[in-house]
């Protein structure tokens, strides 16, 4: 989990897409126009990075199949927020089976940086995927402190050594494929 960055607007509109989704479902009708894919962007320009990131890397296509037979959907949004930060993955819900994480990436990244931390940052929605106790933020916290590392003693920031793996082979594999 990336530092702790200002996502709001980001996690807002998530939610109001999740409580969208459920009022329709709750009333018995579908929603035609969801897209069914569990990676979802929040804009053209999101949409954008993970396609490139698709084409150009096989950790990433890897990741998109994993977290799409899952009950996880990630919802991708970049960010113009300033900061040292490079991206965040953030709990939002669980509701009808399906478990809502919003990943944000900042856009102050060069376009192969930004594909290095998508990748990272869905390194950590796998490990939620895989963790089906994870229904909360709470359960998010637990499940970190148990598969990775705190970054600092007074912030609520935690780091795997998988997603930083993954980052680096992302870096590698966008490089070779330009």
């Amino acid at each position: 989990m990336g530092k702790r960055a200002p996502v709001l607007a980001g996690v807002w509109l998530a939610l109001a897409w999740h409580v969208a989704v459920s009022a329709r479902a709750s009333q018995g009708a579908p929603d035609p126009s969801a897209p069914s894919s569990h990676l979802r962007a929040a804009d053209p320009v999101s949409a954008a990075l993970v396609a490139e990131g698709i084409r150009r890397s096989e950790t990433l296509r890897q990741l998109s199949v994993e977290i799409e037979v899952s009950d996880v959907m990630a919802y991708i949004v970049l960010s113009p927020e300033p900061g040292p930060w490079r991206g965040a993955t953030r709990f939002v819900s669980a509701s009808q089976g399906m478990r809502m994480l919003v990943v944000t990436i900042s856009l102050a990244l060069d376009s192969d940086e930004r594909l290095a931390v998508l990748g990272h940052e869905l390194q950590h929605v796998r490990e939620v995927a895989a963790a089906s106790d994870v229904v909360d933020v709470a359960g998010m916290r637990r499940l970190f402190v148990r598969v990775g590392e705190q970054l600092s003693p007074t912030e609520d920031r935690y780091e795997t050594r998988a997603a930083q793996a993954v980052e680096r082979r992302i870096r590698a594999e966008v490089a070779r494929n330009r």
